[in-house]
């Protein structure tokens, strides 16, 4: 799904398989003004059409991210783990 500005694409997410967070992108200069909200709610109405018995979503978060998806009501699942050279904390939101 993406969110556009005009003509420009200005966010982006991916969620597979309804319930994982793969992608998720907001222009920088455009965070905080609810573009990203957006993209999560409307995911989620797409997700919960398509697996009825969706009960939660995950993503596995980048470190500096962690306080924007605790914004977005998801909580870290663990600690922050470091696999192939790529630091993330998995989070997710229960529904």
């Amino acid at each position: 799904m993406i969110a556009l500005s005009e003509s420009e694409i200005v966010g982006v997410i991916v969620v597979k398989e309804y319930d994982h967070v793969s992608v998720f992108f907001v222009e920088p200069s455009l965070m905080g003004q609810g573009i990203g909200r957006g993209l999560l709610d409307n995911s989620l109405t797409i997700c919960r059409q398509n697996k009825a018995d969706l009960k939660e979503i995950d993503v596995n978060s980048s470190p500096w991210a962690v306080p924007v998806y605790h914004k977005l009501g998801f909580k870290s699942d663990g600690s922050e783990q470091e696999v192939n050279g790529i630091r993330f904390t998995r989070m997710v939101k229960r529904l």
